[in-house]
């Protein structure tokens, strides 16, 4: 994890005025975004991830001061939050897939694909079914962090974010059902 060290170290650095640090933690971003969009954004062509990830990282840099992250794991996930939304708004402007971002087969229960659920739009339901603090925790974990890590990303207790996953997963079944059905 010096990864993580250094990158919490850059955050304490740049707190601390340090105007090389802000520079130094915008590179340490471009191999983060990019792996993340190619595993989430498979379906646009690389100079297009470029652009959004270029999008991002402007975004988050013109905001950096106001981020309160300390440790690397809330950094990354504040990152992860904006590199979604804009990749979410060059879908909607290449209107590609409807103005959504389609969730990958693998991060399905085996039931949902059998209901001939292979592609969602999620921010479409997720909006409907669930309250912002259920989305952001569903966000997070599909993105493969613990409980722990979304309960200090989020500034909650790690049973808050047990009970709203456990939630949300039950209104989003919910939901479905009553898509599927109606």
């Amino acid at each position: 994890m010096d990864e993580d060290r250094e990158l919490e170290e850059l955050l304490r650095r740049f707190r601390d005025g340090n105007s090389e640090a802000k520079t130094l933690l915008i590179e340490r971003l471009y191999p983060i975004g990019r792996k993340w969009l190619s595993k989430h954004a498979s379906k646009f062509p690389l100079e297009d991830r470029e652009d959004i990830l270029q999008d991002a990282i402007a975004a988050l840099s013109a905001g950096l001061h106001r981020i309160r992250a300390t440790t690397a794991a809330e950094f990354r996930g504040y990152f992860f939050m904006i590199l979604r939304t804009k990749l979410i708004d060059y879908d909607r402007k290449k209107k590609q897939t409807g103005a959504v971002v389609p969730l990958e087969e693998e991060h399905l229960e085996p039931k949902a694909l059998e209901q001939g659920f292979g592609k969602i739009e999620v921010d479409e339901i997720l909006r409907r079914c669930l309250s912002p603090r259920e989305c952001q925790v569903v966000l997070l974990k599909l993105e493969g962090s613990r409980d722990r890590e979304v309960a200090r990303i989020l500034g909650v207790d790690p049973g808050t974010v047990a009970k709203l996953w456990h939630r949300a997963r039950e209104k989003l079944r919910r939901c479905l059902g009553r898509q599927e059905t109606g």
